[in-house]
């Protein structure tokens, strides 16, 4: 549960959001538009090569 007037309060929709509460700054709220399926996917498939790109050193 979030107070009305928490900046998260307001998202809606394909959006991502998070908060970070840091000690210097207090809370950090970064918000962007959500990924869609292709997005996604290229993603996954980009992080899988570069664990695999990893694991061979």
């Amino acid at each position: 549960m979030l107070a009305n007037d928490h900046p998260l309060a307001a998202i809606y929709g394909a959006t991502n959001s998070i908060t970070y509460t840091t000690d210097l700054l207090g809370d950090v709220t970064l918000v962007g538009s959500g990924a869609g399926r292709m997005e996604t996917a290229y993603a996954v498939i980009e992080d899988i090569l570069v664990i695999h790109k990893g694991s061979q050193r």
